[in-house]
């Protein structure tokens, strides 16, 4: 008896349960019309952020021009759900606008593209990439005080650029400390020198609710940038973001663990890693991913794994070799010494050990080595 009841019940809404299954499928038919309207909308930068999100559909070319098609509320909030697999944050806080390039992981950087947008940015080759030119916004620093949910924010662009002043780098460090209940600050830098350098002329003080995150894609980014970074204050965490080759970082050679005889006081806490995504996003071999994820499982670090990106081992249901269609050339191996080819035109004796194809971010998925990883330090599981 006590199980029919259970079937027949449902909580609905705003947490009313109800038993009459007549008005049950009242109310879903109403919810049904409700996330079923379109939404109409004539501003494009609503449209553009919209699609930027990846809630929205981005436009058709037609004969008559762009054509977007039309969003409704299903769709936002389902696009919403699904992006919260791969984020580690919540909400992202631009205080900075603006970058210089200073790494290879750079060349294909969204927040360039964004910029390029609103504030014109771009190269002498006409690329949409940062020029150097840095604008803070002290009118954003507020935000956070005026939102009540508690919140994991991500910081962008680069707090530590050399052109932020300091004073606006402590009253973002105010702010923070002033949410030091509430919310998360996630500081993401590619720039440890200057990140060093000021958290210790200031003595950062952390409440609990900072962490500096270092980025670096390669195995000499980390051997030039980690032991400077260890140097901030604070607790740390490093982002691979996106992963060009091969890095150790764990063993005898480089130990940044709390136990580590190059870490002292200081340690990474936790380790984040993922694969380019966008247009010319290089791929990832899957072989240095596993390695990090092996090496942090060997020394106790927090791993989270955000996304293969573009590319992925797992062939694609459409890719057709010889056909000559889309995904006869979205592929890449790698030969056994470690070179690079198109698997269309392979070199004699090449004997390839891996090939990946270019599925898209979310084809491509968030599966490694057979599970997901998302050990994170600011999520309590």
């Amino acid at each position: 008896m006590e199980d029919k009841i259970r079937i027949n019940t449902t909580v609905y809404g705003d947490g009313r349960i109800v038993q009459d299954q007549a008005m049950v499928d009242n109310l879903r038919e109403i919810e049904r019309k409700i996330m079923t309207q379109v939404i109409f909308t004539q501003d494009q930068h609503v449209r553009d952020s919209l699609i930027k999100l990846g809630w929205a559909p981005p436009p058709k070319e037609s004969r008559g021009g762009m054509v977007y098609p039309n969003i409704t509320l299903e769709d936002i909030v389902m696009s919403s759900k699904k992006i919260e697999n791969g984020r580690y944050w919540e909400v992202g806080l631009q205080l900075v606008d603006g970058c210089t390039p200073c790494s290879p992981g750079c060349d294909h950087c969204w927040s360039a593209a964004m910029t390029h947008r609103f504030n014109f940015q771009w190269t002498k080759d006409g690329k949409p990439e940062f020029n150097g030119h840095i604008t803070v916004r002290p009118e954003r620093l507020s935000i956070p005080l005026k939102r009540r949910k508690p919140t994991v924010y991500a910081c962008w662009n680069d707090l530590y650029h050399e052109a932020v002043p300091d004073e606006f780098i402590g009253d973002a460090w105010q702010i923070m400390a002033e949410c030091s209940e509430k919310h998360t600050f996630l500081i993401l830098t590619k720039r440890a020198e200057r990140a060093a350098e000021i958290t210790n002329k200031y003595s950062f003080v952390d409440f609990g609710n900072v962490y500096h995150g270092l980025t670096v894609c390669n195995q000499q980014e980390a051997d030039e940038k980690i032991p400077v970074f260890l140097h901030v204050q604070g607790k740390k965490f490093l982002s691979i973001e996106p992963c060009l080759g091969e890095i150790k970082l764990f063993g005898d050679d480089y130990d940044w663990t709390e136990n580590g005889r190059d870490c002292k006081k200081s340690c990474i806490n936790s380790v984040i890693l993922g694969g380019e995504t966008g247009p010319g996003a290089r791929p990832m071999h899957p072989d240095w991913a596993i390695s990090i994820v092996r090496q942090c499982r060997a020394a106790g670090v927090p791993f989270f794994f955000k996304g293969w990106g573009e590319w992925t081992p797992e062939i694609p249901p459409k890719y057709c070799k010889l056909s000559g269609k889309r995904w006869s050339h979205e592929s890449v191996s790698w030969a056994r010494d470690g070179s690079k080819y198109n698997p269309l035109y392979p070199p004699p004796d090449h004997f390839p050990s891996v090939t990946v194809y270019r599925a898209g971010r979310k084809a491509a998925g968030r599966l490694l080595d057979g599970r997901e990883w998302n050990d994170l330090l600011w999520v309590k599981s």
